[in-house]
């Protein structure tokens, strides 16, 4: 891989692990929020939604570590993840709730299509990460 090639997964790689970083601060920061959160998506049994509301940022937070390490197995947790977020914005969306907060970061956002395709767009470079990073 060549010069450019290489600060280009690094740019990706500290990207991505910035990103993850700052949502799961945010998350941690206010559990009972996010708790409210993953509760109003109504995709889980609340006992479910609560366990997923502590896991979460910690899982966030790992990725955010092992993408930063250059970790590919970060990558690809990274990209599950963002398509499991994107999956869980586009069922609501599709049940007409627009008036949610997506719970990704510090300050609230409604949830929209632009949100679901951002996430498909940073799964992506996530799974480029293991195509064009390297082992």
């Amino acid at each position: 891989m060549n010069d450019s090639a290489n600060l280009l997964v690094l740019i990706t790689r500290l990207a991505l692990g910035i990103l993850f970083a700052t949502a799961a601060l945010a998350k941690l920061r206010k559990r009972r929020d996010f708790y409210a959160a993953v509760l109003a998506y109504q995709l889980l049994p609340p006992a479910w939604a609560m366990n997923m509301a502590v896991i979460l940022p910690w899982a966030e937070a790992a990725i955010a570590i092992g993408l930063i390490l250059g970790i590919n197995a970060a990558s690809a947790a990274a990209a599950g993840l963002l398509l499991v977020y994107a999956l869980a914005m586009a069922v609501n969306l599709a049940r007409g709730r627009r008036n949610l907060d997506c719970a990704c970061g510090s300050r609230p956002q409604a949830l929209s299509i632009w949100l679901v395709i951002r996430n498909i767009i940073l799964a992506g470079a996530a799974l480029a990460l293991l195509f064009i990073g390297g082992p």
